[in-house]
């Protein structure tokens, strides 16, 4: 499902070497943090957010036939929690890696 996502998004980007795709368990399933650069976060929004909620819609329909809630959420750059500088970086109590 990650290959998913990054597949999606790269094909939206500009910079698709810039995209990260980071997935994790939470209580609600199966989340898929994506991070792009800063100069692609408009073009994978979309005009009125319908280019991530149309890769959201793909996601989790894929997902509920393979019996998984999936979630994909659009994150700053320094918000992402496994950047170089540690920046947002969480405690990771409330997260399970994926898979």
């Amino acid at each position: 499902m990650t290959e998913l996502v990054e597949y999606l998004v790269k094909k939206v980007v500009t910079q698709p070497e810039q995209v990260a795709v980071t997935p994790y368990t939470d209580e609600y399933g199966t989340v898929y943090e994506v991070v792009v650069a800063p100069d692609d976060m408009g073009k994978v929004i979309g005009r009125g957010g319908r280019i991530i909620n149309s890769i959201r819609t793909v996601v989790k329909s894929v997902g509920q036939r393979d019996g998984v809630n999936a979630i994909v959420e659009l994150v700053e750059p320094e918000d992402a929690p496994y950047d170089d500088e540690g920046a947002g970086e969480s405690d990771g109590a409330d997260r399970q890696p994926a898979g």
